[in-house]
């Protein structure tokens, strides 16, 4: 799955560059995914890359089979509306699971490609899971497949380097923002970055002093990333940080060098 996505994302980065916005229409397709949620399990949405389709939201809207509501543990389908936004694609993951256990029971990936009339296609490009019992439960994805880091830096080359990396502390400590042009520094951050993984979602709430990390290229393509303590926050979802040790020292050591006026 990992190999599919950074494929993806690479191409929609190329693809993106190279089409027209058109907002002047807007189509539509609605996506239906099996559902119960008299088990505790719902299905959790976001566009993970692109911006040529959006989602209505990220639970979606469920709709019972038993519309009688006589039937007791009858499922039903989590139904998405998926919108044309402009000529493109787009990556939509979804995950089953419960909002107290770490893992998915299941997860789908669909590719949505907008033409230049706005008409939209999705394809399933995978799909992995697990029986209710979780004993084969879905992989965590990537830090930089979720972020976008991957398809960030499928566009830094020796023409085009990154330029700095800059970081604001969520709690104001640092005013506004450390900056740093150094390589060794950035090198670090990165390789730190790309060896993290995603776990859970978290309830976590999201506010308005998390930590935010950005990162720049010479030709002004900027990636960033903002965080509730070690939660990634993306899209008004929280996500565990699994491995984030190394990523997370790093960061601190930017707090310690801003305080001191370094």
């Amino acid at each position: 799955m990992k190999k599919w996505i950074a494929l993806l994302s690479a191409l929609l980065l190329t693809l993106s560059c190279a089409m027209a916005e058109s907002p002047d229409a807007a189509h539509t397709a609605t996506l239906s995914l099996d559902a119960n949620p008299t088990t505790g399990y719902f299905w959790a949405g976001l566009v993970l890359d692109g911006d040529a389709a959006r989602l209505d939201s990220a639970e979606g809207t469920y709709f019972p089979d038993d519309q009688t509501g006589t039937l007791t543990g009858a499922g039903g389908q989590t139904r998405y509306v998926v919108t044309a936004v402009r000529p493109g694609n787009s990556i939509l993951a979804f995950e089953y699971r419960r909002s107290w256990e770490d893992a998915a029971i299941d997860q789908k990936i669909y590719l949505a490609v907008v033409d230049h009339t706005l008409n939209l296609t999705l394809s399933e490009i995978t799909e992995t899971g697990a029986t209710p019992d979780g004993a084969e439960a879905a992989q965590p994805s990537s830090f930089a497949e979720l972020t976008g880091l991957i398809a960030f830096m499928g566009q830094v080359t020796d023409a085009n380097p990154i330029l700095s990396v800059s970081y604001t502390d969520g709690y104001a400590s640092i005013s506004p923002e450390y900056a740093t042009d150094s390589p060794e520094e950035i090198q670090a951050i990165l390789d730190a970055a790309l060896a993290m993984e995603v776990g859970s979602v978290s309830d976590v709430a999201v506010t308005d002093w998390d930590p935010a990390l950005r990162i720049t290229s010479a030709d002004g393509q900027c990636w960033s990333v903002a965080f509730n303590g070690h939660w990634l926050t993306k899209d008004g979802v929280n996500y565990n940080l699994i491995g984030d040790e190394a990523f997370w020292k790093l960061l601190a050591g930017l707090r310690q060098a801003a305080g001191s006026g370094q």
